[in-house]
């Protein structure tokens, strides 16, 4: 069969994400308890976290409608991983979970990317972090995602800390939501 796949987290990518995980659990723990991640794709990033963080719960929500998916599934079946299979704008409603990492690589058009973020923020807890994946760069799947990053800005439901890119092609920004619903 042939395997879609979107793309992948460049390593340099998710080493700074580590970094970013590692100062911000620093003062509390030593590792995150809980990472929650909008895009799963072919597992790259879900293989990433799981080996820095094995003892973290690593919570996967996408619609696994690639046989990319299904197949990075079966590989990483050993891992401490749960699956949420659905729309998120569904699941994420229908679900009940607290996360320490919230990471959003998910739906690249502005309407999914605010519905993600929006519906992602009732599950965050207090003392969070918010990455969000394919922000900041030039290339067309960063557009939305970004416009939609920006809305929840200026719009005081997210504090934004930094964006970083690689290049022309990969960016990603970082900081935490503004109002919890704990």
């Amino acid at each position: 069969p042939k395997y879609e796949q979107e793309g992948h987290a460049p390593v340099k990518e998710v080493e700074h994400w580590f970094s970013l995980v590692d100062v911000h659990t620093k003062a509390a723990t030593s590792e995150p308890m809980t990472i929650c991640e909008i895009g799963f794709n072919a597992g790259h990033s879900a293989a990433a976290w799981t080996d820095r963080y094995p003892h973290a719960r690593y919570i996967s929500f996408d619609v696994f409608n690639k046989n990319v998916s299904h197949v990075a599934r079966a590989y990483l079946r050993t891992r401490n991983i749960r699956y949420v299979i659905g729309d998120t704008a569904k699941t994420l409603i229908s679900e009940e979970f607290a996360c320490d990492v919230i990471s959003i690589d998910g739906d690249h058009s502005f309407r999914g990317a605010v519905t993600d973020l929006l519906n992602m923020q009732r599950h965050a807890n207090p003392d969070h972090l918010l990455i969000v994946d394919d922000l900041s760069c030039k290339f067309w799947w960063c557009h939305q995602p970004t416009q939609a990053w920006e809305l929840m800005v200026s719009s005081g439901n997210v504090n934004a800390t930094e964006c970083k890119n690689i290049g022309c092609c990969t960016g990603w920004c970082w900081g935490k939501y503004t109002r919890v619903n704990k």
